[in-house]
């Protein structure tokens, strides 16, 4: 995607295959409907980050979450299972930055499949705007940690996460790892295949119906997966 002569806003809320027909030209059979679709992926361990303060959810260094519930999730994967560490005063586990008047859950498991509640984190305030804040949450063995917006818990319908950062886990054989970040991050997933696409005039950033792109550049693609090559 080039910037020349554009507005530096990039959406994408409809993107369909056609199987080939016996011609080799598109036929009527849609095959990407439904299929799963990933958007950039989040910056929420490597940066960088918006500053507090700034809008929850148009922010381009935020990742907007389009609903609640844990299918839109952000999930982070630390390559290894770790045990995290917070003694509960002075040294937290996790900082994050999430829109402040939105309650959140973090999840962690060992196998990405099987999950467990780490910590309910509650609105920090009243306000729509990112903020930061330290979480203290219990000693716990994972590799894969996820936040979302629970389903019937307060918020305004617009949830955003723009930091999960660590400030030090322990490795199986107790090595210290001193705030890691730069690791591997997943969803939530993109709307381009969920055929619900966006109503002409919707504004371009609007989470119910678009994946908002950060960038310009392959390393901010929106990517679908159709399953197999064939397209017949």
């Amino acid at each position: 995607m080039s910037t020349i002569g554009s507005s530096e806003q990039y959406s994408v809320s409809r993107l369909e295959f056609y199987a080939l027909n016996s011609y080799g030209v598109p036929g009527p059979r849609l095959i990407s409907q439904l299929r799963p679709a990933r958007g950039p992926q989040p910056k929420i361990t490597s940066g960088p980050y918006p500053i507090a303060g700034s809008a929850a959810y148009n922010d381009p260094l935020a990742t907007v979450l389009p609903n609640e519930g844990p299918a839109s999730a952000v999930t982070i994967d630390l390559g290894r299972v770790v045990y995290t560490r917070s003694d509960g005063s002075n040294n937290p586990g996790v900082l994050l930055m999430t829109s402040g008047n939105d309650e959140y859950r973090l999840e962690y498991s060992t196998d990405g499949i099987s999950w467990v509640l780490w910590k309910e984190v509650p609105q920090l305030c009243g306000c729509s705007e990112i903020e930061s804040h330290s979480v203290f949450a219990p000693n716990v063995a994972g590799r894969y940690f996820r936040i979302y917006h629970p389903s019937g818990t307060p918020g305004d319908g617009h949830y955003s996460v723009a930091r999960l950062f660590f400030t030090y886990v322990l490795t199986p054989n107790s090595t210290q790892l001193i705030g890691v970040q730069d690791v591997r991050t997943f969803g939530p997933e993109a709307l381009g295949t969920n055929g619900e696409f966006a109503p002409a005039g919707t504004t371009w950033n609007d989470s119910r119906y678009a994946t908002v792109i950060a960038g310009a550049g392959k390393q901010y693609g929106l990517v679908i997966d159709l399953g197999k090559a064939a397209g017949r």
